[in-house]
């Protein structure tokens, strides 16, 4: 049994600064799939290919400047999926790992399910006497964005956040700022995935402590979309006169979108 799940919403930062009129988009396409095996626990595996956040539906920031400022971008997303109760579901695989922000990451949670033997793994998938194959597997470029996942028990995280520019490695807003130019403010570009579509990789297995799990699971998603902004400007005439004059402003928005879906596991055909 498989099927999609589907929403997205516009936001726009709360910001009082007058020119703000920037919409964001948040975009969730889910794909479940359940397998239930007479003789083996039961496996759902929801990747998200498909969803994606983007700062800017028009395609343009507010501010892209490198002397007035940058903003909104994209800084981080949090995604956390979770199955039922811990239970009787867990999280089998999550992915994709941990990782610096690569040109490609690839996202799978593919195993192999040897029903003759009761068997079933990662290390099974291509192998002689596979009877099914479980998981998805797809790729994603993630350049200059790290990953953070974290799974416990019928929960599975990750997060998503921004780690250079083009002017170099990124931990806080105030890096984007180059202080090589003593007169004028001038910000760091930004990197491409924090002004474009950013697509998620998630991709997670849940497992029942039981086999042929034929129960009703909630599955729960949530995307937490966070933007950022930095913007200022410095008189350069103060500063000639040794007057402490830098007027830098950060400021970070978020929203969430959530969606639930209740799965009837005897629904899936039972496998044997």
């Amino acid at each position: 049994m498989e099927f999609y799940l589907s929403d997205e919403i516009e936001w726009q930062p709360a910001s009082g600064l007058l020119d703000n009129n920037q919409k964001a988009l948040i975009r969730l396409r889910a794909h479940v799939k359940v397998s239930r095996f007479e003789t083996l626990p039961t496996f759902v595996n929801v990747d998200l290919q498909g969803s994606s956040v983007v700062p800017s539906i028009n395609g343009k920031l507010v501010k892209d400047d490198a002397k007035t400022g940058r903003y909104w971008f994209t800084e981080r997303v949090d995604v956390e999926i979770s199955l039922g109760d811990a239970e009787h579901t867990e999280v089998y695989t999550s992915s994709p790992p941990a990782q610096q922000g690569s040109y490609s990451v690839t996202s799978s949670t593919q195993i192999g399910i040897n029903l003759s033997a009761g068997t079933f793994g990662e290390t099974l998938v291509n192998q002689p006497g596979i009877t099914y194959a479980v998981g998805t597997s797809f790729s994603r470029n993630l350049s200059d964005f790290r990953i953070q996942p974290y799974s416990v028990h019928n929960v599975a995280k990750r997060t998503y956040v921004m780690s250079a520019s083009r002017g170099g490695e990124y931990n806080e807003p105030l890096d984007l700022y180059d202080h090589s130019v003593s007169l004028f403010n001038n910000w760091h570009p930004l990197a491409d995935l924090a002004i474009a579509e950013f697509g998620l990789a998630d991709n997670v297995l849940f497992m029942s402590r039981t086999n042929n799990d034929s129960g009703e699971r909630e599955l729960k998603i949530a995307v937490t979309h966070h933007l950022r902004g930095v913007y200022g400007i410095k008189p350069a005439l103060l500063e000639v006169i040794g007057v402490p004059a830098e007027t830098r402003t950060v400021e970070t928005f978020q929203r969430t979108l959530s969606k639930t879906h209740k799965i009837k596991l005897a629904d899936a055909f039972l496998l044997s």
